[in-house]
């Protein structure tokens, strides 16, 4: 089998060879390309369909996007936040006024206040109070929520009768909601405030 060479010069082909009728130069085109196919075909070059070797997503510039849809929650995570130790809260809302790290032995009350987020209907807050490491039952509170919400202020308290100071020492709240606790802190009380 012999090699054609091509030239991929038309001008030098041009000025090399005369002048040719057009019909003759379409004859020569034609010779040449059944000559391309006969070469192809006595070699074993059958047109075959192959997929690429490294197969890669087509993207059509048509089509319209696909895309996968998450569903959007707008629900609020329930949930009780910090416990803040105050000497008063606001009649109306139950947020703490006055936050104190500590308390005197003269104070008139013990005010535990969280902050809770989308609790639903009757949900039980409980506070359950302890003085060193000793349960206070007697103090212990629950509240059930009348109605849902996504922002409330809970308080919760333990009086003294004004004629006994608080003794010294270690309060504590746990807070737990529907039986589970969830907050706890204490607080001392202390003759330096």
């Amino acid at each position: 089998m012999g090699w054609v060479k091509l030239s991929l010069r038309p001008a030098e082909c041009r000025a090399r060879r005369p002048a040719a009728e057009p019909s003759a130069q379409r004859s020569l085109g034609t010779a040449y390309i059944a000559l391309v196919c006969t070469m192809l075909v006595s070699c074993g070059g059958e047109p075959s369909l192959a997929p690429p070797a490294d197969p890669s997503p087509q993207v059509f510039a048509n089509s319209p996007a696909v895309t996968a849809v998450t569903p959007v929650s707008t629900e609020v995570e329930s949930r009780i936040d910090d416990i803040v130790w105050t000497t008063a809260t606001d009649p109306t809302t139950d947020a703490p006024i006055d936050p104190v790290s500590n308390y005197r032995p003269d104070a008139p009350r013990i005010i535990a206040a969280v902050q809770t987020y989308a609790l639903s209907a009757g949900s039980i807050v409980e506070a359950a109070w302890e003085y060193n490491d000793t349960s206070l039952e007697a103090f212990t509170t629950q509240l059930t929520l009348p109605d849902s919400g996504a922002e409330h202020w809970l308080s919760f308290h333990i009086t003294r009768d004004p004629n006994v100071p608080w003794p010294v020492g270690t309060y504590e709240v746990t807070i737990s909601l529907d039986g589970t606790p969830v907050r706890q802190a204490s607080v001392e009380v202390t003759e330096q405030s």
